[in-house]
This record gives C-alpha cells, sequence and structure tokens, in this order.
C-alpha cells in the first residue's frame, strides 16, 4: 500500500539561504519535514522521517521540480530512493548548483525567490519471514527501543547532536553553538525560518544526554 503527499514551497531570501525546514506532515504514520539548504556551492533537499514505535520496511520516493520563470528553460527534475527499516530515516538530495542556480537566464530566481514541487510517496512493505521488524513489538525499556531512540540533529552542520555545546533561539530552534554562533554572525537571521536574530537572542541549552558510542 502507497500514500503520497505533493508539497509546494516558496523559499525566500535565496541569497542568505542557509537552510529552511518545513512544518512536519503525517504519511504512512510516519512524521516528515523537508529542509532545503545551500551547502558545498549547491542547493540540496533534504527528507527525514521519524515514528515512535517499530513499523514494517517502507520504500520512500522523492521527485523533485523546480519552477521555471523563463519559457523554453526545462524544469529541474530529480528524484531519488530509499528504505527505511528502522523508527528513522534521512536522506539528501543534490538539486542544482548554485552558480546554475542564480543565472538569469535559467529564469529559476525570482525577485529573491525560488519555487519547488516535491512529490512524497512511502510504500509499506510486508516484512518478510524471519526480519526483526516482523517480530514481536518491543517494550518502551527494552535495549531494542534504547538503540531505536530518536536523535537529534543541527540543522545546519546536520551531526548528530551528542556531547557539544547548544544553544536555542528565541524563535524556538536548536543547533550547535558554534554553527548558530556562525550563522548569526554572518546572516542575522535564523537559518531554519529566517527570524531576524543576533547573539543577544542566543541561550545555552543543556541536554541530559548520554553517548553511548
Amino acid at each position: 500500500m502507497s500514500k503520497q503527499m505533493t508539497l509546494r514551497l516558496t523559499v525566500n531570501n535565496i541569497d542568505k539561504l542557509m537552510a529552511v525546514r518545513t512544518p512536519e506532515f503525517v504519511l504512512q504514520n510516519f512524521h516528515w519535514d523537508l529542509t532545503v539548504f545551500k551547502y558545498s556551492g549547491g542547493l540540496d533537499i533534504r527528507l527525514s522521517g521519524k515514528n515512535g514505535s517499530n513499523q514494517t520496511p517502507h520504500n520512500v520516493k522523492i521527485d523533485f521540480k523546480m519552477q521555471s520563470s523563463v519559457g523554453g528553460v526545462q524544469n529541474i527534475e530529480k528524484g531519488c530512493n530509499m528504505q527505511l527499516r528502522h523508527r528513522q530515516c534521512s536522506n539528501i538530495v543534490p538539486i542544482i548548483s548554485w552558480e546554475e542556480l542564480i543565472k538569469n537566464e535559467n529564469g529559476f530566481v525570482v525577485n529573491n525567490s525560488v519555487q519547488f514541487e516535491v512529490k512524497v510517496e512511502v510504500k509499506v512493505n510486508k516484512p518478510e519471514e524471519g526480519e526483526p521488524n516482523a517480530k514481536k513489538r518491543c517494550t518502551a525499556n527494552s535495549p531494542e527501543a534504547e538503540a531505536n531512540a530518536l536523535t537529534l540533529e543541527c540543522a545546519i552542520c546536520l551531526n548528530k547532536i551528542k556531547g557539544q555545546d547548544l544553544s536555542s533561539t528565541y524563535c524556538g530552534h536548536l543547533f550547535c553553538t558554534k554553527c548558530i554562533t556562525n550563522a548569526v554572525q554572518a546572516h542575522k537571521r535564523c537559518p531554519s525560518c529566517n527570524t531576524d536574530l543576533d547573539l543577544n537572542k542566543l541561550h545555552r541549552f543543556y541536554l541530559p544526554i548520554v553517548d553511548k558510542d
């Protein structure tokens, strides 16, 4: 059984883009979000999904289209597939180089904004006999539950949050202190929602995280 959702996104202030994340949406009992960000000289999109319970295997397909205002210019179309067998998955799709994105003749940037259409399709597969997901559900305090516990990531560097210094913005987003400090100094905005920020609006944040690696 498969279900799909099509999202139409507009990203403003593209010249100052670091990372912009969509609100969560639910598809096949998973909570998903998309992040559009500038990385390694290009524009990338990242799909993340998570759920707090055991799941049968999922196939996830992403189809991406960037709109152009110039007639005769073919829209950028990209796609990828990933398989989810645990409680979380994440995949990054490179879309276009920054040089190609900002060329006036390509027509992708209009009034310092770009528009996307992203179709996410999630298919639930029947688990094969003997697969871990075909076994009975683990209890909340079991080793399996601890191994699959939700992890947090910095939206700027995309590294897992473990024992590093953390800071939150007054608009409610959490980052590595080093990452958000550099971002605010350079752009004066929140990388997740583009809210105006200065260093006085950052607050140290402490989590009771135990690093088991």
